[in-house]
């Protein structure tokens, strides 16, 4: 097992939040693939809680814009925050 220093999971959750695939995120950081793919399939392995939540925190950001602007009666906007309601509901069952 492979254990990544807290400097590495700090880019890895950096380079997510910008959506940067596996293959970039290893090719910036001189890491092995299937290492890195492998770890990020184990639902509690420190990499994988990185590289979710770098992409997680900018799904928030981008989703408080979206309500923001459906608030502000933007139609696409709006569309978009009424599908994000019914994943939600879906996702709860």
């Amino acid at each position: 097992m492979v254990i990544y220093s807290e400097e590495t999971l700090q880019r890895v959750k950096e380079y997510s939040a910008l959506f940067l695939n596996p293959v970039q995120i290893c090719r910036l950081l001189d890491l092995k693939l299937t290492e890195f793919k492998a770890d990020i399939r184990k639902p509690e392995h420190p990499l994988r809680v990185a590289y979710e939540k770098g992409k997680f925190e900018t799904v928030l950001e981008l989703r408080k814009q979206e309500i923001d602007l459906a608030k502000m009666g933007s139609p696409m906007a709006i569309e978009l925050v009424n599908s994000f309601i019914i994943e939600q509901k879906q996702s709860e069952r």
